[in-house]
């Protein structure tokens, strides 16, 4: 499976063809400028990837990015009032990426690059900061003094005048690793990232894949609802919803890690192996733990399995061991569902 910063390192090749074919230039910018120039490799910038072409070439720009004619891809212009930050977005449609801690635009769901138009025929203009909103003044060409730099073995084109500018909002600070604006992939509400299903196959398909019941799949029409209108609202039960999908993921590894394997798991239990199984089982025992005590909600995928992590966790005098059994969602008991 690819990850998500392969995708957007593709995304930025397709661009760098499409300055080749039409002769206008692009800057990496925000953090992405600052993952390439200081640190040479994408470490977060792969969540909010933006760009900068100057506004005088913007038509043929994306023309020339069009006629690439590369599969999966869109072009979606967002230049509407409910835009934070008004916008080109250059879009792997073959992906699912909702990440709500960098979610500019309503309809933007894959893998992107983010494309501003600067205006560079003032002496004098004013730039938005990608990160922020804000606007930074600044005098000259943006694009006057161009450079390549390396980025996880790609080579794509910055400003100079991009130093500039992040000097100017936030000091040196803007080569730090902690970056002001960076947000870790630990603290991100309600990422979810599947860079191997179209977008909108993931909002068709993804709570019946998952074998949710009748009420999730009407709480996640709701949120589709909210993504569509409501951005604030959507990061708040977005929080609700991303745990459950990490539940439902490790229902599902823990099936498949465990399931394979049952009858030699129950042979040792029944014949007093008690250490063996519980070494054996210390994945789920420990997630049950972790699910329980974070959400209240037992994580269950198969009755045997649980009834013998219940006894292991009981042997180690587990508080909670007791509980288990009445957080367990009716809709869980049913067998897993696999297409």
């Amino acid at each position: 499976m690819a990850e998500l910063k392969e995708v957007v390192l593709q995304l930025l090749d397709e661009i760098d063809l499409a300055t080749v074919a039409s002769g206008i230039p692009y800057s990496l910018i925000g953090l992405l400028y600052r993952d390439a120039c200081v640190l040479g490799q994408l470490e977060d910038a792969q969540y909010d990837a933006a760009i900068a072409i100057p506004s005088q070439g913007r038509d043929a720009f994306l023309k020339a990015l069009g006629s690439l004619g590369v599969a999966h891809r869109e072009i979606m212009n967002n230049y509407t009032s409910s835009a934070i930050i008004p916008a080109d977005y250059y879009i792997a449609s073959n992906t699912t990426v909702i990440d709500f801690s960098t979610l500019y635009a309503p309809g933007v769901y894959g893998a992107n690059i983010r494309i501003l138009s600067f205006d560079c025929n003032n002496t004098k203009s004013e730039l938005i900061n990608p990160n922020t909103g804000q606007i930074v003044p600044f005098e000259g060409n943006y694009f006057a003094s161009m450079a390549r730099v390396v980025v996880d073995k790609h080579t794509y084109m910055v400003s100079r005048g991009e130093t500039r500018v992040l000097f100017e909002r936030l000091g040196e600070s803007w080569r730090s690793v902690t970056w002001p604006y960076r947000i870790s992939k630990g603290n991100r509400m309600g990422t979810i990232i599947e860079v191997d299903m179209p977008y909108r196959e993931f909002f068709e398909g993804v709570p019946m894949k998952c074998g949710f019941d009748k009420e999730t799949n009407i709480k996640w029409s709701r949120l589709k609802e909210l993504l569509e209108t409501d951005l604030v609202a959507a990061k708040d039960e977005m929080s609700i919803y991303d745990r459950i999908f990490e539940r439902t993921e490790h229902r599902y590894r823990l099936y498949l890690k465990y399931m394979p394997h049952k009858e030699r798991i129950l042979n040792a239990w029944r014949e007093g192996r008690y250490d063996l199984v519980a070494k054996t089982l210390q994945d789920y025992t420990q997630k049950l733990k972790d699910h329980y005590e974070s959400t209240g909600v037992t994580l269950y995928f198969d009755r045997e399995f649980f009834d013998i992590a219940v006894s292991i966790l009981t042997m180690s005098k587990y508080k909670y061991a007791k509980k288990l059994e009445a957080a367990i969602p009716e809709s869980h008991k049913l067998p897993l569902a696999f297409e």
